[in-house]
């Protein structure tokens, strides 16, 4: 994908890292309802608001057209007209029990470890729960595509909030963009937009479990959404195949009776 990039000179590329940094080294923030502020309740809203459409994308298995099967990884794409976006969706059949890779998904700092089209991943806050909600957590996450991702772009950056329950066989995660005053726009990069993120952890038996990811993004600046879409599909196999191999070097999480999520 093409567009064009920021130029700094160098004493401002190092103001604009300094201001950065001094943001980050704050994270994560750990909100009360005490504590939570006036823009980060406005996440929390936009998170709940998308719930429920993450969840028909997930549910709906008529709506998806396959585009690639490499492996174990097979890649889908839709038009949402609830949206009107394209969306991508991937699916990876793993073997491994379920629980494991859930605990794997709920630490995303250490993402960029195994995921190349990250540099960077981190829990900007995490968010109470709202007092008829008490099965139900959110956070926000900062996330940053890494040099093979950006190429001759700009890299990206991104803030989402997300909205995440964990029932007794199964993790779930529906997000979408937010602007927060703990997270703001980095001079160095290009914000972009996740106008919708899905990502479920379902038991399939004992010793396997299904990770499916739903995504839309929009680049901003000069990338035009047609490219970005197109992309999709090959980036979503990437992230499968990076998944799986990753997953093979994880040891089962012992047996776990305890009948609670």
């Amino acid at each position: 994908m093409f567009g064009i990039g920021k130029f700094f000179r160098k004493d401002d590329e190092q103001e604009q890292q300094r201001e950065m940094d001094e943001a980050i080294n704050k994270w994560p923030l750990h909100r009360t309802t005490n504590t939570i502020t006036k823009d980060e309740k406005k996440a929390q809203k936009v998170a709940s608001a998308i719930w429920e459409t993450g969840k028909k994308q997930l549910e709906n298995v008529n709506m998806w057209n396959l585009e690639k099967h490499v492996d174990n990884v097979k890649v889908y794409t839709a038009e949402c007209t609830e949206m009107k976006k394209k969306i991508c969706k991937v699916e990876v059949e793993l073997q491994m029990e379920w629980k494991t890779v859930y605990d794997m998904l709920m630490r995303p700092d250490e993402n960029p470890k195994w995921n190349t089209a990250l540099e960077s991943c981190e829990i900007v806050a995490t968010l109470p729960s709202k007092p008829d909600e008490s099965a139900f957590k959110y956070f926000i996450i900062y996330m940053r595509l890494s040099d093979a991702t950006s190429k001759l772009i700009t890299k990206r950056d991104f803030c989402t909030t997300y909205k995440h329950q964990k029932t007794k066989d199964m993790g779930l995660w529906v997000g979408t963009s937010c602007k927060v005053a703990i997270c703001p726009e980095f001079g160095l990069y290009v914000r972009g937009e996740q106008s919708i993120v899905v990502i479920a952890c379902k038991e399939v038996t004992a010793t396997s479990c299904l990770v499916t990811q739903i995504g839309s993004m929009d680049f901003k600046g000069n990338v035009m959404q047609s490219l970005v879409d197109s992309n999709m599909p090959k980036t979503f196999v990437s992230y499968g195949q990076c998944l799986n191999k990753h997953v093979k070097t994880l040891k089962p999480a012992r047996n776990d009776t305890d009948p609670n999520p």
